[in-house]
């Protein structure tokens, strides 16, 4: 066995223990990654090399690059390049001086010294700014893939790439993934799984080409959030952002939390109607955002974080376009499982890497068709928000004739409505909340005398006028 045999196989052990930090060369090295530093066995230039000698701040900063890639935008924003995840990683000044104290003997405490390695770095970090990758471009670790060509070739610090998939594709180019079929339908039903994949494919792009809003809606227990979980794990959590709607709707430093990131995941809704929806079209349209971090310039770029909202049922909107309604993608989960049972642990991590092979293939049959399986048309789409957001109206409907010479009491009313939401998987309304959305809808209530109410003792109850039950 030769010493570059030797090396190899030890590397394979270390890579084994040291998991996604790890990686072997081409030359049989051995990398061992953390953080913003990396040390290679077997290899002559050291990565973590101190640095005792430089001209000038300016030249300290040339140095620095060539050992640490970093630059600085024109928003004010440190980025640095992560050798071990292969992605640029938004940082502060703070990382900054830490980074170049690791590096070299600079005097990083000294205000004078400080800030004239800040202004160097500046300088040289603006003229240092990356490519910008092409939309269709993929990373999956350290490979990245044209999802539309198929070109493959290495991620480097040359382009802008900030969202690699912590999955390697599956060495095979397999593309069953059993036991996630059933899993998906078991959640949804067989007619639903493509579409589950597909969200899954779609969150993979840096872009927003196809204006969806996915939406899992469903009671408890029922698989939303371990769907949720999987997306998670396969796409990384650092590619994953997490807010609430009203907060995303009200407050201008939230967009933040989807800067940069593929998936924006929202949970229980808060039932507020929704009046604010233009800021919602834009995050799914492919418009200009102003992404404003605290302290920096504001940032103008298109949001790619695809909007995944988990919830019971939707607010009702006062926005009733069609621009509005065609983005809803609404998945129920029917189901309810028995939490005693992981079921995320039985998929085999092989499956993950399979599943990015697979996704591939789905995202660029998606791109072409431009439409998601079982989605409906705008019309479907739109009778879809509605039943889900406002099925007080579906009640009414489907159960209630007006007619001005009849009424019905409100415990009556109340009673086979919170029925039919039990048995729909509707949220339960309070009585409170049902009164006020009649009368919004126009329905008026009295006060009547009925003989027959307290065991023939007579008494008034509260009706709902103009209304009857159908036959």
């Amino acid at each position: 066995m030769t010493d570059i045999d030797s090396m190899k196989e030890f590397a394979e052990m270390i890579v084994k223990d040291f998991g996604k930090f790890g990686r072997i060369e081409e030359d049989g090295s051995l990398i061992i990654d953390s953080g913003f530093q990396s040390q290679k066995i077997g290899e002559v230039r050291k990565v973590n090399q101190i640095i005792d000698s430089y001209l000038d701040k300016s030249d300290l900063a040339k140095q620095i690059w060539e050992i640490q890639p970093y630059f600085y935008d024109r928003s004010r924003i440190w980025w640095l390049w992560d050798k071990a995840e292969c992605r640029w990683k938004n940082v502060d000044d703070k990382d900054i001086l830490n980074m170049v104290s690791d590096h070299s003997s600079a005097n990083t405490v000294s205000s004078k010294e400080k800030t004239e390695i800040i202004e160097s770095m500046q300088q040289y970090g603006r003229r240092k700014i990356p490519l910008t990758p092409k939309e269709t471009w993929i990373q999956f670790r350290d490979l990245i893939v044209d999802v539309m060509t198929g070109e493959e070739f290495k991620a480097t610090p040359d382009y802008f790439v900030t969202n690699p998939i912590p999955y390697a594709l599956h060495k095979d180019k397999f593309i069953n993934t059993p036991t996630m079929d059933r899993i998906f339908e078991e959640w949804v039903g067989k007619d639903y799984v493509k579409t589950l994949y597909e969200i899954i494919a779609y969150c993979l792009i840096p872009s927003y080409p196809i204006h969806r809003i996915f939406c899992f809606i469903g009671g408890g227990m029922n698989g939303k959030s371990k769907f949720l979980e999987l997306l998670r794990k396969f796409i990384g959590d650092y590619n994953c952002g997490a807010t609430e709607l009203d907060t995303l709707l009200n407050s201008r430093f939230e967009l933040t939390r989807l800067h940069k990131k593929l998936v924006c995941q929202m949970g229980e809704t808060n039932f507020n109607e929704m009046s604010k929806t233009s800021m919602l079209k834009k995050l799914s349209g492919g418009d200009l955002i102003g992404f404003e971090y605290k302290n920096k310039d504001l940032l103008e770029e298109i949001n790619y974080a695809k909007i995944l909202i988990s919830t019971n049922n939707l607010p009702s909107t006062t926005d009733k376009t069609i621009g509005f309604y065609r983005r809803w993608m609404i998945i129920d989960f029917p189901n309810q499982f028995s939490e005693k049972k992981d079921i995320l642990g039985e998929i085999p991590e092989e499956e993950y890497e399979i599943l990015a092979v697979k996704s591939l293939g789905i995202l660029k049959d998606l791109l072409d068709k431009r439409e998601f399986h079982k989605e409906g048309s705008v019309e479907e789409r739109m009778e879809r928000y509605e039943s889900k957001s406002n099925f007080l109206d579906k009640f009414l409907k489907n159960f209630i004739i007006e007619d001005a010479n009849h009424f019905i009491t409100k415990s009556d009313f109340i009673k086979k409505f919170l029925s039919w939401s039990n048995e729909n998987r509707y949220r339960i309304m309070s009585e409170t909340s049902i009164g006020k959305k009649m009368k919004e809808m126009g329905f008026e209530s009295t006060t009547k005398y009925f003989d027959w109410l307290h065991d023939g003792r007579g008494g008034n109850a509260r009706v709902w006028l103009g209304i009857k039950w159908k036959d």
